[in-house]
């Protein structure tokens, strides 16, 4: 789908533009497909939000969706509790919550203990980029101490965030969160070869032209 690729590799046009109507969820079988659909909803429009484009549109909708979700992890939480928490992490990203950290960490655990090799990717990257968010932060604008610990810590979630794309077999995904981790950190982020090997894209495809650097 469109919408969950231009997600993953951080094109928020691309996937804004393939976001369904609410009208057009309901229409989907009560499935775990309405589920993801629903998941990748809150974090497309807590993204442009972040973004800067019609953000009181965008926390309106995804207080919206988060309800939804809410609904659906009362049901079963067993197979929602780590998209859940992810959602509400990023929410809380967004609106300077204080849990958000809480429940970044608590969405990574919940994905670990499933072996959701995708899931626990999507979460390590986001917590990754929520602590880059806060190493530049007003608040740690003047406090270089606290801004290098936001950085050093982004360091490892976005390392682990590159094994579990790999493990899970996304390789084009895994090449391009490494090479933005080296223009962030230098050359040496991934110096470990046995660790991380930059690869060609599963079936010999080249990777997208989708772009990062909004993410």
């Amino acid at each position: 789908c469109k919408m969950q690729l231009g997600y993953i590799f951080c094109d928020t046009e691309l996937a804004e533009k393939n976001v369904l109507g609410c009208d057009e969820v309901m229409l989907l079988p009560p499935s775990f497909e309405r589920v993801d659909v629903v998941f990748y909803m809150a974090l497309i429009f807590i993204q442009v939000a972040h973004e800067g484009r019609n953000y009181w549109k965008h926390v309106f909708n995804s207080r919206r969706i988060i309800s939804w979700i809410k609904k659906y992890c009362h049901k079963s939480p067993h197979n929602l509790l780590d998209k859940l928490n992810l959602v509400l992490a990023e929410y809380a990203s967004l609106t300077k919550g204080k849990e958000a950290y809480e429940k970044y960490v608590t969405a990574i655990a919940v994905a670990h203990e499933k072996g959701n090799l995708g899931m626990l990717a999507i979460c390590n990257e986001r917590f990754a980029r929520h602590l880059l968010r806060q190493s530049t932060s007003k608040k740690n604008k003047f406090n270089i101490a606290a801004a290098e610990e936001y950085r050093d810590k982004a360091k490892v979630y976005m390392k682990r965030a590159a094994k579990s794309y790999r493990d899970w077999g996304a390789m084009a995904k895994m090449n391009r969160l490494i090479a933005e981790a080296k223009s962030i950190y230098g050359p040496n982020m991934c110096s470990e070869e046995s660790e991380f090997t930059l690869s060609p894209a599963i079936g010999g495809r080249t990777e997208s032209g989708l772009s990062c650097a909004r993410c």
